[in-house]
C-alpha cells in the first residue's frame, strides 16, 4: 500500500522518512511541499510529478504516505486516511505525543512504530495493544500519552486543537535542537579507487530558548579552513574548501578555538554551511566482479561485497543497493552469502530488469556479499557495460564522514531566570550520489 511514510512540519522540513520499497527517492517531501503550497491547501489525496500523496496535518507536523506504484490504480482514500490516523495515534500513546518536539525527541522511537506498524509497504496493525506488545522502549519525553488519548474521535477525523492545548501547557521547558549534517557524494571505479568525492555539510539549530539567551557552540575535529590563522595542515587534516556563516553568528573565536556565539531566536537558522571537496574517510566499501559458468555462455554471476568502514557502535539505517541488469535479462537469482539482518531482502524486478538489494540495519566493521545469478537470451561476450553501476542510500546516526562534531553546546541566559535549558545534538550523515561502476 504504502512505499513511504514521512513527517514533515509545516514549513516544509523533514522530521523523518520510513522508506519501505524504495521506489522513489529521498526527495519525496520536497515535492510533496512544493506541490502543496503550489495548490494550496489540496485534498487529503493528490497526485504530482507522478507520485501518489495521502496526507493528514496534525499539530502542525505532516505525516504523509506515498502510494506504491503497484497500487496506484487501486486507492482506497479512507483505507489510507484511516492508517494514517492510527499511526498518529499510535505514536501519541506509544512515542511520548506527535509534535515536532515529542517527534525530535523520539526520533529512534518514531521509526520503531513505523517499523512495526507496516512491514514492506503492507499495514500490520495501529492497534495500541498490539504496539505495547512488540514496542518495550520508553519516550524521553514528559508528554505522555495519557494526556493526548481523545485525539482521535470514532469517525477518525483528528482534533489537533486539544493536542495543541496540551502540549502548550507542558512544553514550558526552554529547549534548543542543534544537527550536524553532512551529505556525501562519492563515485567510484571497479577498482574501488574514488573517482569524485564531496561532502556538504550545515550545523542547523531550532530554538524553543525562554528569554534572552546566549548560545555556545563549540566544534571539534581535525579540521583546517586554509586560514592564516589556521595551523599548519596534515596528512589527516579535513580541508573545509568552503566556509559560510550566518550573519548572526559571532566568528570572532573560531579560528583560535573553534567556537561560534549566537542570540537565537525562536524557529529554524543555519548556523554553518561547508564544502569538503577531497574526502578519504568513506562509510561504505564496495566490490564487484563477475563469474561466468563455461557450460553455459548465457549465464554469469554478478558478485558484490560491501563493507562498512565505521565503528561497530554505529548502526546504517535505510540502505539499500541497486544496479541495472542487461534488457535482454530472462531471470535473476539473487543469494545473500552473509548472515541476514531482520528484514533484509533482495527484489528483482523483472519489467524495470533492476536489482534491489534492500538492508534496514547494517552494522560497523561488517561485510555483506550478494551473488546474483543472472540468465540471458544471448551471450554478453564479456562486455558488461549494461550491468552500469551500484547505487548505494544510506542513513547514519551519531556519525559524520569529515570527523567533525559539536564537542561543546552551552547556553547562557542573561535574564537570570534559572530555566535550565534542554539541549539536543544530533550527528546525521546521509547519501548524496555514491555508486561503484562495474
Amino acid at each position: 500500500m504504502f512505499s513511504q511514510i514521512f513527517l514533515l512540519t509545516n514549513i516544509g522540513d523533514t522530521l523523518l522518512l520510513k522508506d519501505y520499497r524504495f521506489e522513489h527517492g529521498l526527495d519525496t517531501p520536497s515535492i510533496f511541499f512544493k506541490i502543496y503550497q503550489e495548490i494550496g491547501n489540496p485534498t487529503p489525496i493528490f497526485q504530482g510529478e507522478g507520485i501518489t500523496f495521502v496526507y493528514k496535518l496534525f499539530n502542525q507536523v505532516f505525516i504523509v504516505g506515498v502510494v506504491s506504484e503497484e497500487n496506484t490504480s487501486e486507492v482506497k482514500p479512507l483505507v489510507m486516511l484511516e492508517m494514517l490516523n492510527g499511526i498518529v495515534s499510535g505514536m501519541i500513546e506509544i512515542g511520548g505525543g506527535f509534535g515536532e518536539t515529542a517527534i525530535r525527541r523520539n526520533l529512534g522511537l518514531m521509526y520503531e512504530i513505523l517499523d512495526e506498524v507496516i512491514i514492506d509497504g503492507t499495514p500490520v496493525s495501529t492497534e495500541v495493544e498490539y504496539l505495547r506488545e512488540v514496542i518495550f522502549n520508553e519516550p524521553d519525553t514528559d508528554l505522555k500519552s495519557s494526556f493526548a488519548r481523545i485525539a482521535i474521535k470514532q469517525n477518525h477525523s483528528v482534533r489537533a486543537e486539544s493536542i495543541i492545548t496540551h502540549e502548550q501547557k507542558l512544553i514550558s521547558k526552554s529547549e534548543v535542537f542543534v544537527d550536524l549534517l553532512e551529505t556525501i557524494t562519492g563515485t567510484f571505479n571497479p577498482s574501488g579507487e574514488a573517482l569524485r568525492s564531496e561532502i556538504e555539510g550545515a550545523i542547523i539549530m531550532k530554538s524553543f530558548l525562554k528569554g534572552d539567551p546566549e548560545l555556545l557552540l563549540q566544534l571539534g575535529g581535525n579540521f583546517s579552513t586554509l586560514s592564516e590563522d589556521d595551523p599548519k595542515p596534515n596528512a589527516e587534516t579535513v580541508l573545509l574548501n568552503q566556509l559560510n556563516f550566518h550573519e548572526k553568528v559571532d566568528t570572532k573565536e573560531f579560528q583560535s578555538n573553534r567556537i561560534l556565539k549566537i542570540e537565537p531566536k525562536d524557529g529554524e537558522v543555519t548556523l554553518m554551511k561547508y564544502r569538503i571537496e577531497e574526502n578519504s574517510r568513506f562509510p561504505f566499501r564496495i566490490f564487484t566482479f563477475f563469474d561466468e559458468f563455461p557450460d553455459d555462455d548465457r549465464a554469469t554471476e554478478v558478485v558484490i561485497r560491501i563493507r562498512t568502514d565505521f565503528p561497530g557502535n554505529i548502526t546504517a539505517q535505510e540502505c539499500s543497493l541497486s544496479f541495472p541488469l542487461p534488457k535482454q535479462t530472462l531471470s535473476a537469482l539473487n543469494t545473500i552469502t552473509s548472515d541476514l539482518t531482520p528484514n533484509e531482502k533482495v527484489n528483482f524486478d523483472f519489467d524495470r530488469k533492476r536489482i534491489d538489494w534492500i538492508i534496514p540495519k547494517f552494522t560497523g566493521c561488517t561485510e555483506k556479499t550478494l551473488r546474483t545469478k543472472v540468465l540471458l537470451e544471448q551471450s554478453l561476450n564479456n562486455d558488461f557495460e549494461e550491468f552500469g553501476q551500484v547505487d548505494v542510500r544510506f542513513q547514519i546516526a551519531n556519525w559524520t564522514c569529515s570527523g567533525m562534531n559539536i564537542a561543546k553546546l552551552q547556553v547562557f541566559d542573561k535574564t537570570c531566570t534559572h530555566n535550565t535549558p534542554k539541549k539536543w545534538v544530533r550527528h546525521l550523515t546521509v547519501s548524496g550520489n555514491y555508486s561503484q561502476r562495474f
